[in-house]
């Protein structure tokens, strides 16, 4: 586990992420690992120099590995956001926490998300 610099709530959510920022525009909260505001009212996870989390006012999560092969990344994403991201069989998969039967999904750049780590088109379908 990651030992944050500051008490966080996980999965983040854009509210505690805006209550951990305050008044400041960024804030980092782990090694290599920040909090950021967004001119459009949303907040970002940044890990190194790359975005790997978009948290977005409707409560949806847009997670990023940006071609970054390093176990770092996968933790950072399954800690902060509500999946499980892993390798298996050479493919990056994750795992919703709201998917009851658990069942690995493929991982790309810029899956969205919803609160229980479900893909949009599906947390549609399943409202």
């Amino acid at each position: 586990m990651t030992r944050w610099n500051i008490p966080i709530s996980l999965p983040i959510t854009l509210e505690s992420v805006l209550q951990a920022l305050g008044e400041r525009d960024w804030v980092k909260i782990a090694n290599n690992t920040w909090f950021l505001r967004r001119e459009d009212g949303e907040a970002s996870v940044k890990l190194l120099l790359s975005d790997i989390i978009r948290l977005h006012r409707d409560g949806s999560y847009t997670l990023y590995a940006n071609g970054l092969d390093m176990h770092a990344t996968y933790r950072k994403l399954s800690e902060l956001a509500p999946v499980e991201v892993f390798m298996q069989h050479g493919s990056l998969m994750y795992r919703p926490f709201g998917d009851p039967a658990g069942r690995p999904r493929e991982f790309y750049d810029g899956i969205r998300v919803d609160r229980r780590g479900l893909p949009m088109e599906e947390a549609v379908l399943a409202a």
